[in-house]
């Protein structure tokens, strides 16, 4: 594996991590290499290494087993956990990630809303920008990092060290809930609307909808988490 020194870390992350198992000629079932391993390997953070692994658990491309590792997943296996499964069993992680976002990014967007510079509007517009391309591409590693930096230049324009310093370290560490809302049937389409409808607010200076905007997208792809697992659980019965 040669080292990573690029942008977009997970994705290549992925890409090596792929590349690996096709030199390999690593069997379904195998176990990959360690977090730690493949963070010394590629250079790169333990953070990029544990989203990268959560983006490919979530498409049922490995499955992570409590204290033991990730694995291959194996299609003819009944371990291979599908994004319902993956998201049931992560309910209560997903329900504290978007309780504090709800928490948190209302009051950023009012804020972004008053102190957005020229500059912050410029990468707003290009983060949706990036979206969209991202979605056309269905590139979902390009959709993630534009779903992040879209957020976090609002929390930057907020001018609150503490809860930039927060949402970077929900945007660096803590990527489930980034991940599963948009694995979510129908969300991606909605997130391209919303956050335009959310940038029109903040350009607008308009900070009580800004910020009632953000609340309710956050609100929604949580809701819309529950019902999938819901709607999952049901077919199954």
């Amino acid at each position: 594996m040669q080292p990573i020194k690029k942008q977009r870390v997970s994705s290549m992350v992925i890409d090596a991590i792929e590349k690996m198992v096709v030199d390999n000629k690593l069997p379904p079932g195998a176990k990959l290499f360690s977090e730690n391993e493949l963070s010394k390997a590629l250079e790169v953070s333990r953070a990029s290494v544990r989203e990268a692994i959560r983006i490919m658990e979530v498409t049922g491309r490995v499955v992570v087993k409590q204290g033991a590792g990730a694995f291959l997943a194996d299609p003819l296996s009944a371990e291979m956990q599908p994004l319902a499964t993956w998201l049931n069993n992560n309910r209560e992680l997903l329900a504290e990630h978007f309780a504090v976002r709800i928490l948190i990014e209302p009051h950023s967007a009012a804020k972004a809303a008053v102190n957005l510079d020229a500059r912050e509007l410029q990468q707003l517009h290009a983060a949706c920008d990036a979206f969209d391309e991202a979605l056309a591409r269905n590139d979902m590693q390009a959709l993630l990092q534009a779903d992040k930096k879209f957020h976090l230049t609002i929390a930057k324009a907020a001018r609150n060290r503490t809860l930039y310093m927060l949402m970077k370290t929900m945007t660096n560490s803590l990527s489930e809930g980034w991940i599963s809302s948009l694995n979510t049937p129908g969300r991606l389409e909605k997130t391209v609307r919303e956050h335009r409808d959310l940038l029109d607010a903040l350009e607008q200076h308009q900070s009580e909808k800004a910020a009632e905007l953000v609340k309710h997208h956050l609100e929604q792809a949580l809701l819309e988490i529950n019902e999938y697992c819901n709607d999952e659980k049901a077919e199954q019965l």
